[in-house]
């Protein structure tokens, strides 16, 4: 714990915070305190909330910190404080920071709340030696999509960003895109009718279940999207790639009765460069083509998630800048790559700003999972990662 004791009350403190991102309850606490922290460090820091777009009720506070110290350049460090709930297993508190030899325990140790503690520390640290102004967006509801949480505090922050630090990542890599995700369903339409009589009634599960097996050759076709940017190791190319997945199928209200609507839902990632809109294009094409050959009346009810996709040039200042100062402190080579999943970065997009991920979250430390983990170690060499950056 030597040389951690700040970053390691901080993150204390905000494990005690019980910020589900589907109860919500403790959100404004924690922006609170989050607020205070970074006045202590001398940053003009405010709260933007959407409650007044949202109309439920419910707070989605957002802490925004800026400290100006009449740099060229402005970096702005993205992380979020709510969680996923924190389901069963646990051997520890969830909400409350266990520390065992050299490992830290509990919900959000990695996923994000490490990496807030750890910014915070650093510029602490940094603070007299900064060459960047810096912002601060610590934002609630990254869990479920992020829209009300970072997409609201970006929107609400209209001065200039040169640079981009998501610090919700892990430290096996360093990101600089992710792939963009659309959400769907498709609704399928036939006669509702006895099921002692299939004859007199057209059966809408068939129908579907018919049409989701033919959609599978549009995964196929989907997997062509070849992106020139990698992806994480792991994956069956070595660059990022399009995808089509079946998620949910619904359909019938029971057994003796011949439904008259099914439908399924889908998830379709996209690659870092593409058009959202082409993509949409090319399945709306898919499927009118696909249900008048096979005689199905089916449509696109539903699409969620569009321009959720970006990239940065890896070849870009700062990210060869990061890249030399993570190797160095890491000790080890850091291949450049572009998410499989999505990230807050892509609120970011606006901007005309490297966007560079990393962070605490490696794979194994257990993040959304019970008895998710810190190393301590990992960090310490973020602390000196970001203390580097920020300074030189």
């Amino acid at each position: 714990m030597k040389g951690l004791e700040y970053e390691l009350e901080v993150l204390s403190k905000l494990i005690s915070f019980n910020t589900d991102a589907v109860t919500k309850k403790e959100y404004g606490q924690c922006a609170e305190y989050l607020k205070h922290e970074c006045e202590k460090l001398g940053f003009d820091t405010r709260i933007v909330d959407p409650k007044e777009i949202t109309n439920d009720g419910i707070s989605r506070p957002s802490v925004i910190a800026k400290l100006d110290i009449g740099a060229k350049k402005t970096v702005a460090l993205a992380m979020h404080f709510d969680v996923v709930p924190p389901g069963v297993g646990w051997t520890k508190d969830p909400f409350k920071l266990t520390i065992e030899g050299n490992v830290a325990y509990g919900r959000g140790v990695v996923d994000d709340k490490g990496n807030i503690a750890t910014a915070l520390g650093a510029l602490r640290e940094v603070r007299d030696k900064l060459n960047y102004n810096v912002v601060l967006f610590l934002t609630p509801e990254e869990e479920v999509g992020g829209k009300l949480g970072m997409g609201y505090a970006v929107q609400n922050f209209e001065e200039k960003i040169d640079e981009v630090l998501v610090l919700d990542a892990g430290n096996e890599y360093i990101s600089i895109g992710a792939s963009g995700v659309v959400f769907g369903e498709i609704k399928v339409y036939g006669e509702q009718g006895h099921a002692g009589y299939p004859f007199k009634y057209r059966n809408a599960v068939h129908d579907l279940l018919r049409l989701g097996y033919h959609l599978l050759n549009f995964a196929d076709y989907r997997a062509l999207k070849i992106s020139k940017l990698r992806a994480p190791a792991g994956g069956p190319i070595e660059n990022n790639y399009g995808r089509f997945s079946i998620t949910i199928v619904r359909g019938g209200e029971k057994e003796n009765i011949i439904p008259g609507e099914a439908y399924l839902r889908f998830d379709m990632r996209l690659i870092p460069e593409e058009n959202s809109e082409l993509a949409v294009q090319e399945l709306k094409s898919y499927l009118t083509t696909l249900s008048n050959k096979l005689g199905i009346k089916a449509e696109l009810t539903t699409l969620e998630g569009l321009g959720s996709n970006y990239y940065s040039d890896p070849n870009s200042d700062a990210v060869r800048k990061f890249k030399n100062i993570a190797e160095k402190i890491m000790g080890k080579e850091l291949e450049v790559v572009t998410e499989f999943g999505g990230n807050d970065g892509r609120f970011f997009s606006k901007y005309d700003a490297p966007i560079i991920s990393f962070g605490l979250a490696k794979e194994g430390t257990r993040y959304h999972g019970p008895d998710e983990f810190l190393e301590l170690e990992d960090m310490r060499k973020l602390k000196k990662i970001l203390i580097e950056y920020l300074s030189s």
